[in-house]
This record gives C-alpha cells, sequence and structure tokens, in this order.
C-alpha cells in the first residue's frame, strides 16, 4: 500500500531524515535543500488532511514517527507585490541613511583628531 497518506507521510519523513543528515555533511547543496523544502512542505499537506479526515490515524501516525505537529496560523497576511516593493525601497533608504551617517561620524572624529593635535602642539608665546 504505497498510495495511502500514513505511508507517504512515513516516506517523506524518511527522505526528510536523510536528507538532513547529508546537509549536515554538504551545506552548501542548494538543490538537496530545496528537495528537502519542498517534501516538508508535502508532508504538511499530507498530515493536513489526515487531521482533517482520520484523526485517530493521524495522532497514530504523528507518535510512531515522533512528529509533532503544529498547525499553522489561523490567520495569513498576503504579502503583495506593493508591499515588496515598499519593503526594499524602505532597504534602501535605511541603508543611504547609514552611509550618510558614517560619513558625519567620521568628519566628527577627523575634527576631533585636529583639535587633539593642536592641544599637543605647545604654543609659543611671544613676549611683549
Amino acid at each position: 500500500d504505497c498510495g495511502s497518506a500514513e505511508v507517504q507521510v512515513a516516506y517523506l519523513t524518511a527522505m526528510i531524515l536523510t536528507l538532513k543528515e547529508h546537509l549536515h555533511m554538504h551545506p552548501k547543496d542548494k538543490v538537496n535543500l530545496t528537495c528537502m523544502m519542498i517534501a516538508t512542505d508535502r508532508r504538511t499537506v499530507l498530515l493536513k488532511y489526515l487531521r482533517n479526515t482520520r484523526y485517530d490515524t493521524f495522532e497514530n501516525t504523528c507518535k510512531q514517527l515522533g512528529i509533532e505537529y503544529s498547525p499553522p496560523p489561523q490567520y495569513r497576511r498576503k504579502i503583495t507585490q506593493r508591499a515588496a516593493v515598499k519593503k526594499e525601497f524602505r532597504a534602501m533608504i535605511y541603508k543611504e541613511k547609514q552611509k550618510l551617517r558614517a560619513l558625519e561620524r567620521l568628519k566628527q572624529m577627523e575634527k576631533q583628531d585636529e583639535g587633539i593635535k593642536e592641544q599637543a602642539q605647545p604654543k609659543e608665546e611671544t613676549p611683549s
């Protein structure tokens, strides 16, 4: 029986654990990271289906596989393209402000250095 939701969840769990071990050894492997994320999402969908249709089977499957199911948040705010562009624009403005502040701090430090150098040089007094 390879088509039932319980078996698919078990298969995906084994696959996720294998990929997790592989990624621990090879952290730069982005292809398998993507595969693991896809498998995790697929398993979440199957667990949600099991939870809604056959709750006792869902609990048994989670207990046997050692899965802690946490339901997704009830409300999600959809990120629109406008919001994404706005966020990117704000980040760009923040970086520009940081650059300007860094330049101001640099100028202040140079002024302080000049003041310290002037104080360090002895002043010559002219006799009158």
